[in-house]
């Protein structure tokens, strides 16, 4: 499996073999940073064929603000295709 990571804010990571450590840099850069963001982890296997038109979101993480006014991170696993930014292309299953 090949990985792709996007932000709301126009980030890309290119190509990834794995995800997971690019994935907590940008969390703790982002809260950090003390932004509204949102992340998209993308995945296609290689090995099927797939490019990287063919990836399908895995994961979606949303900052949001809690009682206290602390940011935190929520994750989906599944979303609903208007929820995609618009600019790409993606395929949602």
């Amino acid at each position: 499996m090949k990985y792709m990571l996007w932000s709301e804010y126009g980030e890309d990571s290119g190509i990834l073999d794995d995800y997971e450590e690019t994935l907590i840099e940008w969390k703790d850069r982002i809260i950090k940073q003390k932004r509204k963001d949102r992340i998209e982890v993308l995945a296609f296997d290689e090995s099927k064929g797939e490019t990287p038109d063919d990836a399908k979101f895995i994961l979606w993480l949303s900052v949001h603000k809690d009682e206290n006014g602390e940011l935190f991170w929520k994750e989906k696993t599944s979303i609903k295709l208007e929820y995609v930014t618009p600019v790409r292309n993606f395929k949602n299953d």
